[in-house]
């Protein structure tokens, strides 16, 4: 099975402005993304909260790692001024991997358009470990931090399913959580369908505002109860309480 190394928020976010709050966000999403892997079979081993970037990369040499997975909350710029995945340009596997975990993330992020990939030599991470590596970035600076807050488990559920997108993971098993959401997608609320799949059988529509209880995350797609109808919503259309 695939072993990655998970490592969130070294150097490059937390010496920035603000960097304890975006620390924050970025092992929020590892937080997240832990029980998701382990439920795909997908070992990983997590780099230490608030070390350097040197140390880093020794753990991740240390080892003999499929990928290199950098989390930081905000694109640090001037090597990213957007959301997205960077890469070391002449990694083919890390170029791979950076394209999918941005196109996975063009299916939630609220401006899909400003998702980018970026090829940088400048960033440690990339340039200095064994394995391929990736950057990503999950917003661009405190204009995202709303969203970014309301939707850690979607964007850990997000990166996972890219992830396993990269490995050739094609199952994935529904997560057991108990959380409470607000639906949040504009006046004409949010389908309720009767599987994770916009084709199947929409059973009722969810006003805006509406509170739901959410019992499995799976796919991009939440379970909810919706008065006496469970079933399944965009993940991207409830904003987590």
């Amino acid at each position: 099975m695939p072993l990655i190394f998970l490592s969130p928020a070294a150097d490059h976010t937390v010496s920035s402005p603000g960097g304890e709050r975006k620390a924050g966000f970025a092992n929020q999403i590892a937080d997240e993304m832990e029980p998701r892997l382990r439920a795909r079979k997908i070992d990983f081993t997590r780099g230490g909260i608030n070390r350097s970037v040197g140390t880093a990369i020794r753990e991740s040499n240390a080892g003999y790692y499929d990928l290199h997975l950098a989390l930081g909350a905000f694109a640090p710029g001037p090597n990213m001024g957007k959301p997205g995945a960077a890469y070391f340009p002449f990694s083919r596997a890390g170029r791979c991997a950076a394209e999918t975990l941005a196109g996975f993330y063009q299916q939630i992020y609220p401006a899909p358009e400003t998702v980018q990939v970026v090829p940088s030599v400048k960033i440690p991470e990339l340039a200095k470990t064994n394995a391929p590596a990736v950057l990503f970035c999950a917003g661009v600076g405190e204009q995202n931090s709303e969203w970014m807050e309301t939707h850690i488990t979607a964007i850990a559920e997000n990166l996972t399913e890219a992830v396993c997108h990269c490995f050739g993971i094609w199952e994935s098993p529904a997560v057991q959580v108990r959380l409470m959401g607000r639906v949040s997608c504009g006046p004409d609320g949010t389908s309720l369908y009767s599987a994770p799949s916009g084709e199947a059988r929409r059973l009722a529509q969810v006003p805006d505002h509406e509170p739901v209880s959410i019992s499995e995350v799976l796919q991009g797609w939440y379970k909810i109860s919706f008065g006496d109808s469970s079933g399944f919503v965009k993940a991207y259309d409830v904003l987590l309480l």
